[in-house]
Parts: C-alpha cells; structure tokens; sequence
C-alpha cells in the first residue's frame, strides 16, 4: 500500500549507520578498558596508608547574644 507523500526506501541504510555507532561505541570502550588495564601507578610507590589524623576536641559553642545587651 502507497500512500501519498511516503517514501519507499528500504530501512537498512539507517539500521547501517546505526550499527556502525553502536560498534564504534563498543570498540572504543574496548580499546579504552584494555589500554587501562595495568596497576595503578598512583599508589605503586607507596603501599602504607597514612594513619588517621588524631580527632580534636570540638569548638565551644558562642556565647548568645541577646539584643539591647551592651557586651554584644
């Protein structure tokens, strides 16, 4: 069936191009998980972790203010 203003064009050429981005997607994911695969060089030197810094005793909360005071 014809309808008016419809184009008769097979889908394959756009299911190509489709198939090609996916690919090239796939690919480059590939290549960028292989190419990223080795040790870490970051922390290859230094296997100790540093320890914790020691906890500190917490600031005193401000004394309130109330209005109409003259020390505030």
């Amino acid at each position: 069936m014809h309808f008016r203003g419809s184009r008769g064009t097979s889908p394959w050429p756009i299911l190509w191009v489709f198939g090609a981005l996916f690919g090239g997607a796939v690919l480059v994911l590939a290549i960028l998980t292989v190419t990223h695969l080795g040790p870490s060089d970051e922390y290859s030197d230094n296997t100790e972790v540093p320890p914790p810094a020691a906890p500190t005793q917490p600031a005193p909360p401000p004394k309130p203010c109330f209005p109409l005071e003259p020390n505030c």
